[in-house]
């Protein structure tokens, strides 16, 4: 992975993408889990990166890289603004790359029990959010991840879900 580090609204990766001989490597540890912490972007957090509009998100998204995971669920949400909003060549090129490079994390059966309970427990307390956000919180959930997102209000109403906001006030 080579790119312009340091640059102005760049990451990485967003500017080039090569895979190295490494990168399986690389993808075998990062799937394993180096760290302790792991880090599930909403589709907001992902569309602001891939744009690269937000510089601190930026930093922060290519600090914890290795960190990163992504729902399929999100990946899904992209796909669909891709296809609808007819997103230039960059933005699907950038896209592809992150889907081929961070590891994903599939919505699975336990998922969906995760998601029942959890959109019950909040319909029942009159604190419903939205179904897409219910979904990626549920896999969050299960996996131990923090969300990260701008959209922190709706995210804070799950009980004990971790959530953090690496955007700018600004964006």
């Amino acid at each position: 992975m080579t790119g312009k580090v340091g640059a102005k609204h760049s990451s990485p990766w967003q500017d080039r993408v090569r895979i190295s001989p490494t990168s399986h490597r690389i993808r075998r540890r990062i799937h394993r889990g180096i760290g302790n912490v792991i880090f599930l972007p909403d589709t907001n957090a992902i569309s602001v990166f891939l744009k690269g509009h937000d510089e601190q998100l930026n930093g922060l998204m290519t600090k914890h890289w290795e960190q990163i995971r992504l729902s399929t669920i999100v990946i899904a949400e992209r796909e669909y603004g891709i296809i609808r909003h007819k997103s230039g060549r960059k933005y699907q090129d950038r896209f592809k790359a992150m889907v081929e490079l961070l590891p994903q994390v599939d919505f699975t059966r336990e998922d969906s029990t995760q998601y029942a309970i959890l959109r019950t427990t909040l319909e029942r307390i009159g604190r419903s959010i939205g179904p897409m956000d219910t979904l990626i919180a549920a896999q969050a959930l299960r996996i131990g991840a923090t969300v990260v997102t701008h959209n922190v209000g709706e995210f804070k109403r799950v009980p004990k879900l971790k959530v953090i906001d690496w955007q700018t006030a600004s964006v």
